[in-house]
């Protein structure tokens, strides 16, 4: 069975961007917390929110990494 590690789960649902997606985010940060390496995330979604041209991904996965 192939499975993504949590920082692909996260990029890949911020990328979507579907209300259930931000929850499913908020609960991988809840579980997960330090252990995200959140350097990776930014890097792998900064590049895919500028080609959606959905920047607001970001500022939304930033606001959800400040508030746990």
């Amino acid at each position: 069975m192939l499975t993504c590690c949590a920082e692909d789960l996260v990029v890949t649902k911020a990328f979507s961007g579907r209300e259930r997606d931000w929850a499913d985010i908020a609960g991988v940060i809840s579980r997960q917390g330090a252990a995200l390496d959140r350097g990776a995330i930014f890097e792998r979604l900064t590049p895919l929110a500028e080609f959606a041209e959905r920047p607001e991904s970001i500022s939304r996965l930033q606001l959800l990494f400040d508030s746990r």
